[in-house]
């Protein structure tokens, strides 16, 4: 962007163990706020494919976060919330540039697995804690950020929709894989450029 400088890191690879060495390693920088730009499987009637969310919190649901504990003691079931300031102005800012689209915006409370394909026999259980997104990094995102003492959140765009039967395997339209190109591409770049202009 010509007005801000950015520095930008695209993880190659998935899941918390990746996010849990990014951010870490992000500690010993100058570097002071982190926005996690990432995917998240919708759990409600109500979150559409291409809709934004913004995580109020994240439940752990992923092994990896033992090794952010001195005894590796299992965080299984745990939240970790964003840092409030940086979520609520991604989430006002998401709100504004969203306005009048067909792009909903959520804040809304995330479930972090560790599998795809390994969730589907345990969705009765992630709804009955609350989630109504589901992802693989955000827990750990948010924990490991505050070791490091960097501000943290995350945006996230809805790829598939399990409740609705739209779920990554199957189910998903030509449109669906559009529109949410679409917010990754533009959208979500808007929103961040105005989150700091």
């Amino acid at each position: 962007n010509d007005e801000i400088e950015f520095s930008f890191i695209q993880v190659k690879q998935v899941g918390a163990p990746a996010i849990i060495e990014e951010v870490l390693n992000l500690g010993v920088t100058k570097c002071k706020n982190l926005i996690f730009v990432g995917s998240a499987g919708s759990l409600s009637k109500d979150i559409s494919i291409g809709d934004i969310v913004i995580p109020k919190s994240s439940i752990c649901g992923n092994g990896a976060s033992k090794y952010l504990n001195r005894n590796l003691e299992d965080d299984f079931g745990k939240m970790e919330k964003p840092a409030d300031k940086l979520t609520a102005l991604l989430l006002n800012v998401s709100k504004k540039i969203t306005n009048g689209t067909n792009i909903k915006t959520h804040n809304v409370t995330n479930f972090s697995v560790d599998t795809i394909f390994g969730q589907f026999p345990h969705i009765d259980k992630i709804l009955s804690l609350g989630a109504k997104t589901i992802e693989m990094e955000t827990y750990v995102l948010f924990k490991a950020s505050k070791i490091a003492r960097i501000k943290s959140s995350a945006i996230l765009c809805v790829s598939d929709n399990t409740i609705i039967k739209k779920s990554l395997y199957s189910g998903r339209t030509e449109a669906d894989r559009k529109l949410r190109k679409k917010v990754r591409n533009d959208i979500i770049p808007q929103i961040i450029i105005s989150c700091f202009k």
